[in-house]
């Protein structure tokens, strides 16, 4: 019996990696900790330029939700204006388009928020008509530039911005202004197409430079302080009559100065709502009849 051969197979040897020297290995770190520091900031621009478009696209998104509120604000006033036109010959602070569900409304968002929507509606006919002092005969028009004065003196005579002692020079120049001629100094008056006394309010600061000196013209608030401009009161629309159901104090004041009382039974009248539309149509004819 043969005894089996042992087969021996032999295998090549795999070269062991050479070991880097610490010299070696410090350099690569170095390269390393280089590489980060140039690529670093190009990290951090790029974080930031992405929270800058973040909160750009986030503040394009709320303002075209404000955007949408208000246009949807304004078509809701409106309508309630046009519906109460075909019921009221004549309007009212407490007619429906002013209601506080009106004036002060919630609109949900899409983010399941709320935006809170505030309202402030100005009734143009109600405010004191400046067209009236180019309008008519000479009596007719120094009727109304004396109203005028008398308004100016009362529209802020119980705060510290009081313009009573402009009253007489500023309504001398309003009628000079809207009767054709210029303004003090060398300013001429514009002309318009179609021959229009006035187009904006704004005309008002070529007239007299105490318009924006002494800030006639535009509200003012300073700490608790605060003070009606003129604009308020006034306007370059309207028919010429005034609606009493809606005329602030100081022009009734002015169209009234006469005897004051009838101004004040006027807004005692409308707050505890025993004006009606008839009443105030007839108001308003009788102011014009006597303008």
């Amino acid at each position: 019996m043969q005894t089996p051969k042992l087969l021996r197979l032999s295998l090549p040897r795999v070269p062991h990696a050479p070991r880097r020297r610490p010299e070696e290995r410090g350099i690569a770190l170095l390269i390393v900790m280089l590489l980060m520091l140039v690529l670093l900031p190009f990290a951090a621009e790029f974080s930031y330029q992405i929270q800058i478009e973040s909160r750009t696209a986030s503040n394009v998104s709320d303002q075209l939700k404000l955007d949408n509120a208000i246009d949807g604000q304004r078509e809701i006033v409106l309508a309630r204006i046009e519906f109460d036109a075909v019921n009221n010959e004549s309007d009212a602070y407490s007619d429906g388009w002013n209601d506080d569900e009106i004036k002060e409304r919630s609109q949900p968002m899409a983010d399941k928020t709320d935006l809170e929507l505030e309202t402030q509606i100005w009734d143009e006919q109600g405010k004191f008509p400046l067209h009236m002092l180019a309008t008519g005969s000479d009596e007719r028009r120094n009727l109304w530039k004396k109203r005028l004065a008398e308004l100016i003196r009362r529209f802020r005579y119980d705060t510290k911005w009081d313009a009573s002692g402009l009253a007489d020079e500023l309504s001398e120049d309003i009628f000079r202004w809207m009767n054709g001629e210029g303004a003090r100094g060398d300013v001429p008056k514009p002309q318009t197409l179609d021959d229009r006394p006035m187009l904006v309010l704004d005309e008002l600061y070529l007239i007299n430079e105490k318009f924006e000196k002494e800030r006639v013209l535009v509200d003012i608030e300073e700490g608790e302080e605060f003070a009606l401009g003129l604009h308020r009161f006034v306007t370059i629309y309207g028919t010429g009559k005034v609606n009493l159901n809606t005329a602030p104090l100081p022009v009734l004041q002015a169209l009234f100065s006469a005897d004051e009382d009838i101004a004040e039974r006027i807004i005692e009248r409308r707050e505890g709502d025993s004006a009606t539309d008839e009443e105030a149509v007839e108001d308003e004819e009788t102011t014009d009849e006597e303008g």
